[in-house]
Protein backbone atom coordinates (compact mmCIF):
# COMPACT_ATOMS: atom_id res chain seq x y z
CA UNK A 1 0.00 0.00 0.00
CA UNK A 2 0.98 3.50 -0.13
CA UNK A 3 -1.85 5.22 1.61
CA UNK A 4 -0.91 7.86 4.11
CA UNK A 5 -2.84 8.35 7.61
CA UNK A 6 -3.01 11.08 10.56
CA UNK A 7 -4.23 9.85 13.74
CA UNK A 8 -5.45 13.30 16.27
CA UNK A 9 -5.61 11.57 19.87
CA UNK A 10 -7.80 14.59 20.73
CA UNK A 11 -10.63 13.22 18.49
CA UNK A 12 -9.80 9.48 18.79
CA UNK A 13 -9.92 9.34 14.91
CA UNK A 14 -7.93 8.79 12.13
CA UNK A 15 -7.51 10.69 8.68
CA UNK A 16 -6.96 9.30 5.29
CA UNK A 17 -4.29 11.94 4.20
CA UNK A 18 -2.55 10.97 0.37
CA UNK A 19 -2.14 8.11 -1.22
CA UNK A 20 -4.11 5.16 -3.11
CA UNK A 21 -6.86 3.27 -1.06
CA UNK A 22 -5.67 0.31 -4.31
CA UNK A 23 -2.69 -2.33 -3.50
CA UNK A 24 0.27 -2.15 -5.33
CA UNK A 25 0.31 1.19 -6.92
CA UNK A 26 3.35 2.19 -9.23
CA UNK A 27 4.87 5.63 -8.03
CA UNK A 28 5.86 8.82 -9.74
CA UNK A 29 8.63 11.06 -9.09
CA UNK A 30 7.80 13.09 -12.71
CA UNK A 31 5.99 16.39 -11.34
CA UNK A 32 5.76 16.62 -15.49
CA UNK A 33 3.55 13.98 -16.12
CA UNK A 34 0.43 14.03 -12.66
CA UNK A 35 1.16 14.39 -8.92
CA UNK A 36 4.61 13.03 -7.26
CA UNK A 37 3.85 10.07 -4.94
CA UNK A 38 5.66 7.59 -3.83
CA UNK A 39 4.44 3.71 -4.69
CA UNK A 40 3.39 0.71 -2.58
CA UNK A 41 6.12 -0.46 -0.51
CA UNK A 42 7.33 -2.54 2.54
CA UNK A 43 9.62 -1.77 5.53
CA UNK A 44 10.67 1.35 4.73
CA UNK A 45 12.45 4.39 6.83
CA UNK A 46 10.57 6.92 7.97
CA UNK A 47 11.73 10.18 9.89
CA UNK A 48 9.84 13.67 11.68
CA UNK A 49 11.79 16.26 10.60
CA UNK A 50 13.18 17.36 14.24
CA UNK A 51 13.14 20.77 13.13
CA UNK A 52 9.43 21.52 10.75
CA UNK A 53 7.15 19.17 12.71
CA UNK A 54 5.11 19.03 9.77
CA UNK A 55 7.26 17.50 7.84
CA UNK A 56 7.82 13.41 7.29
CA UNK A 57 10.39 11.91 5.63
CA UNK A 58 10.38 9.14 3.68
CA UNK A 59 13.22 6.78 2.63
CA UNK A 60 13.30 3.38 0.43
CA UNK A 61 12.17 -0.22 1.56
CA UNK A 62 10.74 -3.01 -1.36
CA UNK A 63 8.14 -1.91 -3.66
CA UNK A 64 7.35 0.05 -6.50
CA UNK A 65 8.88 2.63 -7.84
CA UNK A 66 7.48 4.06 -11.42
CA UNK A 67 7.14 0.56 -12.97
CA UNK A 68 5.36 -2.48 -12.05
CA UNK A 69 8.72 -4.45 -11.24
CA UNK A 70 9.33 -4.78 -7.71
CA UNK A 71 12.46 -3.89 -6.71
CA UNK A 72 14.55 -2.24 -3.59
CA UNK A 73 14.42 1.13 -3.40
CA UNK A 74 16.30 3.52 -2.68
CA UNK A 75 14.36 7.39 -2.93
CA UNK A 76 14.13 9.92 -0.01
CA UNK A 77 10.61 11.30 -0.29
CA UNK A 78 9.05 14.34 1.74
CA UNK A 79 5.94 15.20 2.96
CA UNK A 80 3.64 18.54 4.06
CA UNK A 81 0.18 18.25 4.40
CA UNK A 82 0.23 21.87 2.12
CA UNK A 83 2.50 20.14 -0.60
CA UNK A 84 1.40 16.74 -0.64
CA UNK A 85 4.92 14.29 -1.80
CA UNK A 86 7.91 15.56 -3.29
CA UNK A 87 10.67 13.33 -4.25
CA UNK A 88 13.86 14.81 -3.16
CA UNK A 89 16.63 12.00 -4.02
CA UNK A 90 17.42 8.61 -5.42
CA UNK A 91 15.47 6.48 -8.01
CA UNK A 92 12.85 4.65 -9.40
CA UNK A 93 14.86 1.67 -10.40
CA UNK A 94 16.89 -0.34 -8.08
CA UNK A 95 20.52 1.01 -7.14
CA UNK A 96 23.82 0.18 -5.28
CA UNK A 97 25.31 2.08 -2.72
CA UNK A 98 27.99 5.33 -4.46
CA UNK A 99 30.17 5.41 -1.59
CA UNK A 100 33.37 7.35 -2.89
CA UNK A 101 32.45 9.34 -5.76
CA UNK A 102 31.76 13.24 -5.56
CA UNK A 103 28.00 12.67 -5.23
CA UNK A 104 27.25 9.26 -2.92
CA UNK A 105 24.09 7.74 -1.57
CA UNK A 106 22.67 4.99 0.09
CA UNK A 107 21.81 2.00 -2.21
CA UNK A 108 18.37 0.04 -1.87
CA UNK A 109 16.97 -1.55 0.98
CA UNK A 110 14.51 -2.81 3.35
CA UNK A 111 14.15 -3.29 6.82
CA UNK A 112 16.96 -0.56 8.01
CA UNK A 113 16.97 1.72 10.70
CA UNK A 114 16.64 5.38 10.93
CA UNK A 115 17.49 8.46 13.42
CA UNK A 116 17.32 12.24 13.60
CA UNK A 117 19.66 14.67 15.02
CA UNK A 118 19.21 18.85 16.64
CA UNK A 119 20.80 20.11 13.37
CA UNK A 120 17.76 18.32 11.05
CA UNK A 121 19.67 15.64 9.81
CA UNK A 122 18.25 12.45 8.93
CA UNK A 123 20.85 9.22 9.71
CA UNK A 124 20.19 5.71 8.01
CA UNK A 125 21.72 2.91 9.27
CA UNK A 126 21.68 -0.88 7.81
CA UNK A 127 19.08 -2.81 6.58
CA UNK A 128 19.28 -5.95 3.83
CA UNK A 129 18.91 -6.33 0.20
CA UNK A 130 18.09 -9.51 -1.97
CA UNK A 131 21.16 -10.60 -4.26
CA UNK A 132 20.56 -13.66 -6.28
CA UNK A 133 18.25 -14.80 -4.01
CA UNK A 134 20.22 -14.40 -0.92
CA UNK A 135 19.50 -11.47 1.68
CA UNK A 136 22.52 -9.52 2.37
CA UNK A 137 22.61 -7.19 5.70
CA UNK A 138 24.04 -4.17 5.51
CA UNK A 139 26.07 -1.73 8.16
CA UNK A 140 27.16 1.51 6.13
CA UNK A 141 25.61 4.27 8.36
CA UNK A 142 24.74 7.73 6.58
CA UNK A 143 23.18 11.12 6.98
CA UNK A 144 21.47 13.20 5.06
CA UNK A 145 21.37 16.98 5.31
CA UNK A 146 20.27 17.98 1.61
CA UNK A 147 22.97 15.65 0.42
CA UNK A 148 23.77 12.41 1.77
CA UNK A 149 27.23 11.73 3.31
CA UNK A 150 28.60 8.11 4.24
CA UNK A 151 29.75 8.47 7.75
CA UNK A 152 30.93 4.93 8.52
CA UNK A 153 30.45 1.37 8.58
CA UNK A 154 31.36 -0.91 5.29
CA UNK A 155 30.62 -0.81 1.75
CA UNK A 156 30.29 -4.56 1.41
CA UNK A 157 27.14 -6.45 3.08
CA UNK A 158 27.06 -9.03 5.69
CA UNK A 159 29.96 -7.07 7.55
CA UNK A 160 31.28 -8.82 11.01
CA UNK A 161 30.92 -6.69 14.25
CA UNK A 162 33.88 -5.42 16.05
CA UNK A 163 33.11 -5.69 19.56
CA UNK A 164 36.47 -4.43 21.36
CA UNK A 165 39.12 -1.34 20.29
CA UNK A 166 38.93 2.09 18.90
CA UNK A 167 37.16 0.78 16.15
CA UNK A 168 33.65 -0.84 17.31
CA UNK A 169 30.53 -1.56 14.88
CA UNK A 170 27.83 -3.13 14.64
CA UNK A 171 28.11 -5.64 11.61
CA UNK A 172 25.55 -6.23 8.93
CA UNK A 173 22.04 -6.04 10.64
CA UNK A 174 18.21 -5.61 9.21
CA UNK A 175 15.05 -5.47 11.81
CA UNK A 176 16.90 -3.62 14.93
CA UNK A 177 14.92 -1.67 17.51
CA UNK A 178 15.94 2.01 18.43
CA UNK A 179 15.77 4.81 20.98
CA UNK A 180 17.02 8.03 20.87
CA UNK A 181 17.89 9.86 23.71
CA UNK A 182 17.06 13.66 24.38
CA UNK A 183 21.38 14.62 24.10
CA UNK A 184 20.99 12.81 20.72
CA UNK A 185 22.97 9.43 21.97
CA UNK A 186 21.36 6.40 20.27
CA UNK A 187 20.77 3.30 21.20
CA UNK A 188 20.34 0.04 18.43
CA UNK A 189 19.24 -3.13 19.86
CA UNK A 190 19.00 -6.91 18.62
CA UNK A 191 18.16 -7.22 15.09
CA UNK A 192 18.71 -10.21 12.66
CA UNK A 193 22.42 -10.43 11.30
CA UNK A 194 24.06 -13.44 9.04
CA UNK A 195 26.71 -15.55 11.42
CA UNK A 196 29.96 -16.75 11.01
CA UNK A 197 28.60 -20.08 9.73
CA UNK A 198 26.18 -18.21 7.16
CA UNK A 199 22.81 -18.97 9.42
CA UNK A 200 20.44 -16.13 9.75
CA UNK A 201 20.46 -15.57 13.50
CA UNK A 202 18.48 -13.06 15.72
CA UNK A 203 20.24 -11.04 18.22
CA UNK A 204 20.33 -9.10 21.60
CA UNK A 205 23.08 -6.94 21.44
CA UNK A 206 23.04 -3.20 22.27
CA UNK A 207 24.93 -0.61 20.66
CA UNK A 208 25.56 2.95 21.17
CA UNK A 209 26.14 5.53 18.69
CA UNK A 210 27.28 9.09 20.39
CA UNK A 211 26.57 11.81 18.31
CA UNK A 212 29.81 13.99 18.94
CA UNK A 213 32.63 11.85 18.36
CA UNK A 214 30.73 9.67 16.12
CA UNK A 215 31.19 6.61 17.43
CA UNK A 216 29.87 3.17 17.96
CA UNK A 217 30.54 1.10 21.27
CA UNK A 218 29.40 -2.37 22.19
CA UNK A 219 27.08 -1.79 25.97
CA UNK A 220 25.66 -5.39 26.54
CA UNK A 221 24.53 -8.44 24.50
CA UNK A 222 25.73 -11.96 23.61
CA UNK A 223 28.03 -10.54 20.89
CA UNK A 224 25.98 -12.33 18.01
CA UNK A 225 24.89 -15.05 19.97
CA UNK A 226 21.13 -15.79 19.89
CA UNK A 227 19.54 -15.59 24.01
CA UNK A 228 16.22 -16.57 24.62
CA UNK A 229 16.60 -13.71 27.97
CA UNK A 230 15.89 -14.23 31.68
CA UNK A 231 12.55 -12.54 33.19
CA UNK A 232 12.01 -12.13 36.52
CA UNK A 233 8.68 -11.46 38.33
CA UNK A 234 5.97 -9.62 36.04
CA UNK A 235 6.33 -5.96 36.78
CA UNK A 236 9.49 -5.59 39.36
CA UNK A 237 13.06 -4.46 38.64
CA UNK A 238 15.71 -7.20 38.89
CA UNK A 239 19.40 -6.44 38.05
CA UNK A 240 18.95 -10.26 36.62
CA UNK A 241 16.48 -9.69 33.76
CA UNK A 242 18.13 -10.21 30.34
CA UNK A 243 16.80 -8.99 27.06
CA UNK A 244 16.68 -11.50 25.27
CA UNK A 245 17.22 -11.47 21.36
CA UNK A 246 14.23 -9.87 18.79
CA UNK A 247 14.07 -8.11 15.65
CA UNK A 248 11.22 -5.37 14.54
CA UNK A 249 10.21 -4.66 18.18
CA UNK A 250 8.18 -1.37 18.87
CA UNK A 251 10.29 0.90 21.09
CA UNK A 252 9.45 4.30 23.20
CA UNK A 253 10.85 6.62 25.81
CA UNK A 254 8.94 7.99 28.79
CA UNK A 255 9.02 11.06 30.29
CA UNK A 256 11.17 9.46 32.84
CA UNK A 257 13.92 8.32 30.61
CA UNK A 258 12.90 4.68 30.54
CA UNK A 259 12.90 2.73 27.33
CA UNK A 260 9.88 0.76 26.80
CA UNK A 261 10.02 -2.14 23.92
CA UNK A 262 7.10 -4.33 23.03
CA UNK A 263 6.76 -7.13 20.35
CA UNK A 264 8.38 -8.35 17.68
CA UNK A 265 9.99 -12.05 17.17
CA UNK A 266 13.10 -14.16 17.28
CA UNK A 267 14.02 -17.59 15.93
CA UNK A 268 13.51 -20.50 17.88
CA UNK A 269 15.24 -23.64 17.85
CA UNK A 270 13.19 -25.10 14.35
CA UNK A 271 14.39 -22.12 12.63
CA UNK A 272 11.20 -20.30 11.75
CA UNK A 273 10.34 -16.54 13.91
CA UNK A 274 8.11 -16.53 16.76
CA UNK A 275 5.76 -13.38 17.86
CA UNK A 276 6.43 -11.89 20.62
CA UNK A 277 4.18 -10.48 22.99
CA UNK A 278 5.94 -9.49 25.69
CA UNK A 279 5.70 -5.14 26.25
CA UNK A 280 9.22 -4.64 28.26
CA UNK A 281 10.40 -1.37 30.84
CA UNK A 282 14.24 -1.39 30.84
CA UNK A 283 16.31 0.70 32.70
CA UNK A 284 19.78 0.05 31.48
CA UNK A 285 23.21 -0.19 33.94
CA UNK A 286 26.72 0.00 32.42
Amino acid sequence: MNDLWEFLPSQNQWIWQDGSDLRNQRGNNNSTETVEIPGARDAPVSWVDPNQEDTLWLFGGFGYGNSDSLIYLNDLWRYRKEEGWVWIAGNSAQENGVYEDDVTSPGGRWYATGWTDKEGGLWLFGGSVSVSGVFNRLNDLWRFDGNWKWIGGSNTTNAPAIYTGDNQTPGGIEESQVWQFPNGTVWLFGGTIRDADNTLTVVNDIWEWEPTYHQWKWLSGEKGVPDSGQRGAKGEPNVGNILGSRRDGSTAIDSQGSLWLFGGSNSSSSGTFDSLPFLTLLRFVE
